[in-house]
């Protein structure tokens, strides 16, 4: 039938969600994990599977990286709490030039080639090729199991 089989290819079986600092402004921590709650709930209704993902470093000043240390232990908890999978992009972003920023200290970096989706050894030394990377990776892992 058309038209389950047209359901069944616009309904997404996976949500990678991945909501930032800058995402969030200013807004109080209780209020980004009443935001973040919902959105996993309306996933989990929906039939999705959402992925949550850390989000990665910023180095403005000491309130963005306390907010950043204050977002990710929401989401890792978050996800615990549902048992659902976690992406640890901020972990991946840790052992690369500068955390994987670009010199704005908010924003990954992109390799001078700009091929964020070339999995080589030298692009793969700035934040949004291992973004890019680490996000197929997850729906590898998550598809694996189900």
């Amino acid at each position: 039938d058309l038209l389950r089989a047209t359901e069944a290819f616009i309904c997404p079986a996976l949500a990678l969600i991945m909501i930032g600092t800058n995402d969030s402004g200013g807004v109080a921590p209780d209020v980004y994990t009443a935001n973040l709650r919902r959105i996993v709930e309306i996933s989990i209704e929906m039939g999705v599977i959402p992925v949550l993902s850390t989000i990665p470093p910023q180095r403005l000043t000491a309130w963005h990286t306390a907010r950043v240390t204050e977002w990710n232990h929401i989401i890792r908890g978050m996800a615990s709490y549902y048992d659902l999978p976690l992406w640890d992009y901020w972990l991946a972003m840790q052992a690369l030039p500068n955390q994987g920023l670009d010199t704005d200290g908010i924003h990954p970096s992109v390799p001078p080639d700009g091929k964020t989706a070339f999995f080589t050894p030298g692009n793969l030394q700035y934040g949004y090729t291992v973004r890019n990377l680490t996000a197929l990776q997850m729906l590898r892992a998550v598809m694996s199991v189900m």
